[in-house]
């Protein structure tokens, strides 16, 4: 039998007995495909039906003769008798000689082994040929199916096998694993070591190796429901591995993560991995891209929304009284406290967090690129964060560094502002995303509650400058001059620290644009380790006025 497209072709053929036989006798040959190399292995099957009375029934004679023979040179590859089961059928293997030469073999079925007049045997024909199999190659993708809900639901993946010329490949067996099938083998030997060792084995998880199976079709697909876990749900992806294994030809391995659709999101803020700083009232517009689960562009409907973070902290002292704000800050110093640091027994804290304000709200919808562009306006003074939602739920960032000041912050200061809403033990250094040669350096520099001097450190291409001031408040705005020669980047620093113990308390990196400088643009190969082949890649290089080189990469 040859498959294609999950539909059967066998080669048929009828024997025409003589008058005291059957009236006819039907068979029905199946071979795993239609073309084989010497050295392969023919597994063949064939179905068995007499006619009698107008009807096909199953022979009563249950012994038959099979024969394979080499048109080309008629020598006999097979001669053998079989026994029918009770549903006429008889199956078995053939190893084709490794010097068999090619051309066309007569797969001949008899039912007294008479194979040499014909008059009582039929035959159909396979092919062997010293072909070299194509190259192919394989990837496997999602189909349908997921939205996030239980784990009792699951996803339709679909692998797909195609030759490198051109083509799919058909007739293909697929096996289909959950997971790296080396982690979970590893994982398998380390359980079995430490029951070895004496753990009890219903004390340890079961590592389970889940295979799926299924088998390429006419177009190269082989489409298999994948469950979901309820950890694959909460990611809001599965890791998948494929081996397509074609006859006759080595097998090829594929691993891939799959995003289930609707169970994560998350955002990717196009270059922007700092706080910024605004002017309060500054307008500007926002750029990010909505990534599935497996960091992949997606379409995308929900809502984002600009949000004002204060943070809050309220103490009930032994007497009842409640202190917060100033009051708060006042008898930390009274107690010799640091900014920040929590109070001694009987206080008891009330609550210490950020309270949010939703200052804009508007709907969204991306398309398959994630692209997502609006327009925000910041109306006061204050520390503000973007995010955005789908069904309730905020969508997790990229890169979530775990700090108070994260991406997606804006904090809007000037020259006026005297109070920021933060923790008291906050203290950090905000430069601008992009700064003109030649212009001064604008810095907001943010002071942890109590502490009044401080170093601002800029570091250039081959110097740093380190200058020292003196604040009256905890919000300092500052412009920079008398800079270091920069090289496309630039990094300034807040310094903190008494009695010569200096530390650096925070960083923000710029970069600077040199109107005389350009780019080149050229494509090149990056080296990697000897295993592997060099990769293809494009170098950028920017070089200044005179063509030095100024940054690449």
């Amino acid at each position: 039998m040859v498959e294609w497209a999950g539909q059967t072709h066998p080669l048929a053929f009828e024997l025409f007995p003589q008058a005291e036989r059957p009236e006819k006798v039907k068979v029905e040959l199946f071979l795993d495909r239609h073309l084989y190399r010497p050295g392969d292995t023919v597994q063949w099957k064939i179905v068995v039906r007499e006619k009698r009375g107008g009807r096909l029934v199953v022979p009563t004679q249950r012994k038959w003769w099979v024969a394979v023979r080499s048109e080309r040179d008629e020598v006999m590859l097979l001669s053998t008798e079989v026994e029918l089961s009770d549903f006429g059928t008889a199956t078995g293997s053939l190893p084709i000689p490794i010097n068999a030469r090619s051309g066309a073999c007569a797969f001949m079925v008899s039912l007294d082994g008479q194979m040499e007049d014909g008059m009582f045997s039929g035959n159909g024909v396979f092919l062997v040929d010293q072909f070299v199999p194509p190259p192919a190659t394989a990837r496997i993708e999602m189909v349908a199916g997921g939205d996030g809900s239980p784990s009792t639901r699951g996803v339709t993946t679909r692998v797909h096998a195609e030759y490198l010329s051109g083509g799919p490949m058909s007739g293909a067996a697929v096996v289909l694993r959950i997971g790296d099938p080396e982690v979970v083998k590893a994982r398998q030997r380390a359980r079995a070591q430490r029951i070895a060792l004496g753990a009890r084995p219903e004390s340890l998880p079961e590592i389970e190796d889940r295979s799926f199976l299924g088998k390429t079709n006419l177009d190269g697909n082989a489409d298999i429901v994948v469950p979901l876990d309820e950890s694959a749900v909460k990611r809001g992806v599965v890791e998948l591995h494929a081996s397509v294994q074609p006859a006759g030809v080595a097998a090829i391995e594929v691993t891939s993560e799959l995003a289930i659709p609707g169970a994560a999101y998350v955002v990717d803020w196009i270059d922007w991995m700092e706080p910024r700083m605004v002017r309060p009232g500054e307008e500007l517009v926002i750029h990010a891209r909505i990534l599935d689960g497996a960091h992949r562009p997606t379409a995308f409907s929900g809502k984002a929304k600009l949000v004002e973070v204060r943070w809050h902290e309220s103490w009930m002292a032994p007497d009842g009284r409640i202190f917060s704000d100033d009051a708060l800050v006042a008898e930390r110093t009274r107690l010799s406290l640091e900014p920040g640091a929590g109070l001694p027994r009987p206080w008891q804290k009330l609550v210490a967090d950020y309270l949010t304000l939703v200052t804009a709200e508007v709907e969204i919808s991306t398309g398959a690129d994630g692209e997502l562009t609006f327009p925000v306006r910041v109306p006061r003074a204050g520390v503000y964060q973007f995010q955005v939602e789908r069904k309730g739920k905020r969508l997790n960032w990229v890169m979530d560094y775990g700090v108070d000041l994260a991406p997606m912050v804006l904090v809007a200061a000037d020259e006026t502002t005297r109070q920021l809403a933060l923790k008291p033990g906050s203290g950090f250094v905000i430069g601008p995303r992009s700064l003109r040669k030649g212009e001064p350096l604008p810095l907001l520099v943010v002071l942890p509650v109590g502490e009044r001097g401080f170093w601002v450190s800029v570091s250039g291409a081959k110097t740093s400058v380190l200058r020292r001031f003196e604040a009256k408040e905890r919000i300092n705005v500052l412009r920079l001059d008398d800079l270091p020669e920069f090289s496309g980047v630039g990094q300034a620093g807040l310094v903190l620290g008494s009695g010569g113990r200096l530390a650096m308390a925070s960083e923000s990196t710029f970069s600077v644009d040199d109107p005389g400088s350009r780019f080149d643009v050229r494509s090149g190969r990056r080296r990697t380790s000897p295993a592997r082949e060099p990769l293809g890649c494009w170098l950028w290089r920017r070089r200044g006025r005179t063509g030095n080189l100024l940054s690449w990469r």
